[in-house]
């Protein structure tokens, strides 16, 4: 992987769907000048970072991310979320920064993590109480504009999905990546990546978007994007889909 201070760098964790035998669910860690900042958190996150470790020669560590940005808190994107904090505070005792939009930052602890994480019962009766601010710092990704994570600036757009959910596109130095999260088809998400120099792009199913629809692109377009969150058994190879466990340089 390259020195350069403004290059950006993916390692891909994972690139099946919420089903997928043959695949970790998808995400991917963002390299930047060092720092690293997790995309979605699934069920598994340690064992997904050590064999991504052992395909690209990188081992990335739990210890090392304390920045995750969550498109939306479906299982197969935020499952890990409960076992990531209890690592954080318990064996490295630090509290990381959790990102989203609004409904996903408000509905993770009250809606999610509260029930398991709330209260510690112990020795002799009664219980501990926490909440959300005893494990995490929860920050809302920005409408209006470009919010920092990090060194990143990261800029969000709503997707069609079954629940809120954000593309993001990132942002560090000259370079720029997409992603589109979970999403229906929309020209709108597509006008919002098309700036991207590489652009990730589910090809689901259900709720998801067609993978006839990005066939149909631009060939401009089609040419930097790569294709996540697949189902067990795709096999069309028009476009390229991401290699889990690969590094790409943006």
């Amino acid at each position: 992987m390259s020195r350069d201070a403004q290059e950006l760098h993916i390692q891909v964790l994972g690139i099946g769907d919420a089903f997928t035998e043959l695949y970790h669910p998808s995400s991917f860690a963002v390299i930047s000048s060092g720092q690293k900042t997790l995309v979605d958190c699934p069920d598994a996150l340690r064992r997904m970072l050590k064999e991504a470790g052992y395909a690209s020669g990188l081992r990335l560590t739990e210890e090392e991310i304390d920045d995750v940005m969550l498109t939306h808190l479906h299982g197969d994107h935020s499952n890990g979320v409960e076992m990531y904090l209890y690592f954080k505070r318990l064996v490295q005792k630090r509290k990381p920064r959790l990102y989203g939009i609004k409904e996903v930052v408000e509905d993770l602890w009250e809606r999610k993590l509260k029930a398991s994480m709330g209260a510690w019962g112990i020795e002799g009766g009664g219980s501990m109480v926490f909440h959300a601010t005893d494990y995490y710092d929860g920050i809302v990704l920005s409408e209006g504009g470009s919010s920092k994570v990090g060194n990143l600036l990261v800029d969000v757009f709503r997707t069609k999905h079954s629940v809120p959910t954000s593309a993001l596109r990132m942002t560090h130095g000259n370079r720029t990546l997409g992603y589109s999260a979970d999403a229906s088809f929309d020209p709108g998400l597509i006008d919002f990546l098309e700036p991207s120099d590489m652009i990730i792009h589910e090809a689901g199913q259900g709720q998801h978007t067609e993978y006839e629809k990005l066939l149909g692109l631009p060939k401009d377009i089609r040419d930097k994007m790569f294709l996540i969150h697949l189902p067990d058994g795709f096999d069309r190879m028009e476009m390229r889909r991401l290699e889990q466990g690969r590094i790409y340089t943006v």
